[in-house]
């Protein structure tokens, strides 16, 4: 990997952690004290709740981990990783559904007032992940091409 492709991946791993944080952190007065993070049935009503710190913490902790495999599999694996096709879309996902359960939850008094999210904001959230994903696909097709060594045609 070029150095400019690490630190724009570094920038963008910095940045998906920011706003896993921040989103929630800046209107934590008008969350409940235990959010809505799942909703389930046919009525669509909430049935699983977490505390503030544990909705805030899970999706850092997935982010942590989907990171650390992705360096990881860089430094010692023999394949070639994909690691924008990877950290786009999934830094997409997370910071999404981190701003759909903090719409869904605020100015609620209690979690199991949380609205499920529209079906606008849904298909939003996903078409986005998949811009994501081509765009991660298109960069690393560009990085990969970009390190295969040039062949200078010989002078005859």
């Amino acid at each position: 990997m070029n150095g400019g492709r690490v630190w724009g991946l570094a920038g963008w791993v910095v940045g998906v952690l920011v706003v896993l944080v921040a989103v929630p952190t800046a209107v934590r007065g008008r969350l409940p004290d235990r959010m809505a993070t799942h909703w389930g049935g046919p009525s669509g009503a909430p049935d699983g709740a977490m505390s503030f710190a544990g909705s805030v913490g899970f999706p850092v902790a997935v982010w942590a981990v989907l990171v650390l495999a992705v360096a990881g599999f860089a430094v010692f694996a023999a394949a070639r990783v994909r690691a924008a096709t990877t950290l786009l879309p999934g830094g997409v996902a997370l910071a999404g559904a981190q701003a759909v359960i903090v719409r869904a939850n605020l100015d609620r008094e209690d979690w199991r007032q949380a609205d499920l999210p529209d079906a606008p904001v849904a298909v939003a959230v996903c078409a986005a992940v998949v811009l994501a994903a081509l765009v991660g696909v298109l960069l690393d097709r560009r990085a990969r091409g970009s390190a295969e060594p040039r062949v200078r045609p010989s002078a005859r």
